[in-house]
Formats: C-alpha cells, sequence, structure tokens
C-alpha cells in the first residue's frame, strides 16, 4: 500500500493498465483450454488415435475358413 500513497495519478492508472492487461490474458489462457475450438481438437484427436488402433477381427482368412471342418 506504500506504493499508491508515493504514486502520481499516472503511475496509479499505468499500474491498473497492466493489472487489466494481465488478467485479459489470463482469461483468454483459460478460455482456450475450455473453449469450443480446444473441444473439437479434443475430439478429434481422440478419433484419430481410435482409428490408429488395429480393430479385432473376428473373421477367418479365406484359407482357414476352407481348411476348417463343419
Amino acid at each position: 500500500m506504500f506504493l499508491f500513497q508515493n504514486a502520481s495519478d499516472d503511475q496509479i492508472a499505468l499500474i491498473g493498465c497492466l493489472v487489466a492487461l494481465a488478467g485479459s490474458m489470463g482469461i483468454m489462457y483459460v478460455s482456450y483450454f475450455i473453449g469450443p475450438a480446444a473441444r473439437q481438437n479434443r475430439e478429434q484427436d481422440n478419433e484419430q488415435a481410435t482409428r490408429s488402433f488395429p480393430s479385432h477381427s473376428t473373421s477367418f482368412p479365406s484359407e482357414a475358413a476352407r481348411d476348417r471342418a463343419a
């Protein structure tokens, strides 16, 4: 509080602007992680991750099916 007692009006205004700038940057940082674009990117990443895993096929190759007794 000693800073504000000896500061001029211009210095207090400058400090206020810096605090407002830092606050807005903090809000932008948080909104990046909870916004719709980030959500869409997470969904696309999940889809790509699930596509990269090989699907487990229950069908037999044609030779194995042919050789198998009925």
